[in-house]
């Protein structure tokens, strides 16, 4: 924050459910968590928005982008989409859900674990694990739900803006199917980071995101 906050004005968000926001809520949608930065983009009156989401925030910055088309001028997604063509059965979604609900805390150290290198710093990895098993049971299961039944395809057609991606190579990234759905699609690369970019190699990733916002300011 810090490093763009020399030159850009930076607004980072507690989405419902997180962090010191409330839990007024029944369902932790795409759709509600979209509702919830056009608000403060709103309450802000801010212009010429670039919206950047990690992981599940992918999918939030579309929903964002697409109640307040005339405010964003591009988004861009952090290890996240690396395949839009992926596609998740009912049973799929089921089995998961029900073992996160039997034991979140467990479940869902193994997931995040799962998603760093094993050559990860020990104490970020550990950091990282206790802040997500920390979080709500009811918030993390029903995110999780909201999340895995998004049809970001579909979404992304209705969005003109200009969509980036800084993902880990850890896993590939499906580009042809990113540009096959959206108006827009470009990716740059991370290497030797897992899922959580920005906090394995702030200095790289800190660069990428700079190339992003000039490109987009173009």
């Amino acid at each position: 924050m810090p490093y763009f906050a020399r030159r850009h004005k930076v607004v980072t968000i507690d989405l419902g459910g997180h962090g010191d926001s409330g839990l007024g809520r029944e369902d932790w949608t795409m759709e509600a968590f979209g509702k919830d930065v056009a608000a403060v983009v709103e309450e802000l009156q801010l212009h010429e928005v670039i919206l950047i989401g990690h992981s599940m925030g992918g999918a939030v910055i579309i929903e964002a982008a697409r109640q307040m088309p005339e405010r964003v001028t591009g988004l861009v997604g952090v290890d996240t989409f690396l395949d839009l063509e992926r596609w998740y059965s009912e049973e799929q979604i089921d089995a998961t859900l029900s073992r996160f609900r039997a034991d979140f805390r467990a479940s869902t150290s193994e997931l995040v674990r799962g998603i760093f290198r094993p050559d990860a710093a020990p104490s970020l990895v550990e950091r990282v694990v206790n802040e997500m098993c920390s979080a709500r049971p009811e918030v993390g299961v029903g995110a999780m739900q909201g999340y895995l039944r998004y049809d970001a395809k579909a979404a992304l057609k209705k969005v003109r803006e200009p969509m980036y991606c800084i993902n880990s190579d850890m896993r590939p990234t499906n580009v042809e199917a990113g540009r096959r759905h959206a108006l827009s699609f470009e990716v740059k690369p991370m290497s030797g980071v897992g899922h959580f970019v920005m906090l394995e190699d702030a200095e790289t990733f800190n660069r990428l995101l700079s190339e992003v916002i000039h490109e987009l300011s173009q």
